[in-house]
């Protein structure tokens, strides 16, 4: 009998880690195990360079990369604008422009209130008080990350957010990239393969 083990198949968009070594490790032994017991194994490994993160990461990363030089390892710095490209689509998911969310930070605010007229306008828009008081707990907890990247890396931080400013909705943006890239857009294949590369490149 023939079976094919595809293993590892980590998102390049961020450095590898002990969860990749694990699924590398339980792939490999399982694919000897079966050897021995009689199967024709072949293992794969695939480049799993699509989906939500990638998206939003590549989005990122085809704003900067001509006009910033990476200052970590490479891989660490694709995982970094994951890391602030995400925060910034939550942050706008929540309701808050990246303006708002700078001006704040920059004056030492660790969260921003859900205004009294937001407030009133969710309520009679049918949320109760559980909703805005669950809004306000993701508003804290995505502030205190934005303010945390800002810190960690500032000049990477500063350059992602400069040219994130201007759009709008970061979450549907980088879902149009990803729809251009299934369907090899040559622009778009063109972002996606140097990132992976690049992230690639960096183990």
């Amino acid at each position: 009998k023939k079976v094919i083990i595809e293993h590892t198949s980590s998102n390049p968009n961020a450095p590898l880690h002990i969860g990749n070594l694990r699924n590398s490790l339980l792939g490999a032994h399982l694919a000897e195990i079966m050897k021995a017991t009689g199967y024709d194994v072949k293992q794969l490994f695939y480049v799993n360079d699509l989906g939500a993160q990638i998206g939003l990461t590549a989005l990122g990363y085809s704003r900067v990369y001509d006009k910033l030089k990476p200052m970590l390892k490479v891989d660490q710095w694709i995982g970094m604008m994951y890391a602030m490209m995400n925060t910034f689509s939550e942050l706008q998911k929540l309701g808050l422009t990246l303006q708002e969310v700078e001006a704040a930070v920059a004056q030492g605010h660790k969260t921003i209130a859900v205004s009294a007229s937001a407030g009133a306008a969710a309520a009679a828009a049918g949320a109760d008080e559980a909703a805005v008081a669950e809004r306000q707990k993701g508003i804290d907890e995505y502030v205190n990350i934005y303010a945390d990247l800002r810190e960690r890396e500032p000049e990477m931080f500063r350059a992602l957010l400069q040219v994130m400013f201007e759009c709008l909705n970061i979450k549907e943006e980088a879902g149009q990239l990803n729809l251009r890239y299934e369907r090899n857009d040559p622009t778009a294949v063109k972002i996606f393969r140097k990132m992976v590369n690049d992230c690639l490149g960096g183990v």
